[in-house]
């Protein structure tokens, strides 16, 4: 494997479980395991010419037809996990022969290892922080009467106005900043490992998040986590700020890369 000179490899994933048994079709409807030595990979055989070169190209950047394939490969990852820790392969990791994979997993395996050892008994969660500044800002700002006035103002209170709202400005800069230390600190305790994330760009900036963090939660803190999420969730909604936690997810933010100098 694989089968034909035309094929490559398709890793979905690597699993330290002895025996795994995956009912999903996957991305080309042949998915199986190979052994590595302490290790199980699940992989597939795919058309070299639909995932390389220029048609490769192509495909990956047209949503028709990654979607399908990116539900598929979700769904061998899942189905793995199910055995046990998992390093999820991303999407799209082809490898020439078995050999060459065979290369890239030996010569990663202290990585591998550790990652196992890491991922051991966790899941990944992930928690999105999104600010309402116009919300943030009155509920910080101490507004005094004569500055709700409705009287026309003069030059000298105009400037001092502008002075005071860049000083609330600034100062709310800094509050978010010392907020979101303490939520970050207080997730982290109950996580195992703590990473930021780059969120996708939404098509409005104003739905995008302030900080997108990933977790990685021992499944014995996963209610206590949710609950400490809930907790500063409701604790600053009138302050503008919201968290956001989705997941269980496979441990992608927290896996290494393999070494891929045999990759096609």
């Amino acid at each position: 494997m694989p089968s034909s000179p035309n094929d490559a490899l398709y890793l979905y994933g690597i699993t330290g479980a002895p025996s795994v048994s995956i009912s999903a079709s996957g991305v080309a409807g042949a998915v199986r395991t190979m052994q590595y030595a302490d290790w199980t990979a699940v992989v597939d055989a795919v058309p070299c010419d639909e995932w390389t070169g220029t048609t490769g190209e192509q495909n990956l950047q047209a949503l028709s037809w990654v979607a399908p394939r990116a539900i598929a490969h979700e769904q061998v990852v899942e189905a793995m996990m199910q055995h046990g820790p998992t390093y999820p392969a991303r999407f799209a990791t082809l490898f020439s022969t078995h050999d060459a994979l065979k290369q890239s997993i030996d010569s990663s395996k202290d990585k591998l290892r550790s990652f196992f050892e890491t991922v051991h008994g966790t899941e990944e969660w992930s928690v999105k922080v999104h600010l309402d500044r116009d919300q943030a800002l009155k509920a910080r700002a101490q507004l005094s009467s004569a500055s709700r006035a409705e009287k026309p103002l003069s030059g000298t209170a105009y400037l001092q106005r502008r002075q005071q709202a860049q000083q609330a400005d600034t100062a709310l800069d800094a509050w978010i900043d010392d907020t979101l230390t303490e939520i970050e600190q207080a997730l982290s305790e109950l996580a195992r490992a703590t990473s930021v994330r780059q969120s996708v760009t939404p098509e409005s900036p104003a739905e995008a998040p302030i900080t997108h963090w990933a977790l990685l939660v021992p499944t014995t803190n996963q209610a206590s986590f949710l609950k400490q999420v809930e907790a500063f969730d409701a604790a600053y909604a009138n302050d503008g700020i919201s968290l956001t936690p989705s997941g269980p997810w496979p441990p992608y933010t927290f896996r290494p890369s393999l070494n891929e100098q045999s990759q096609t």
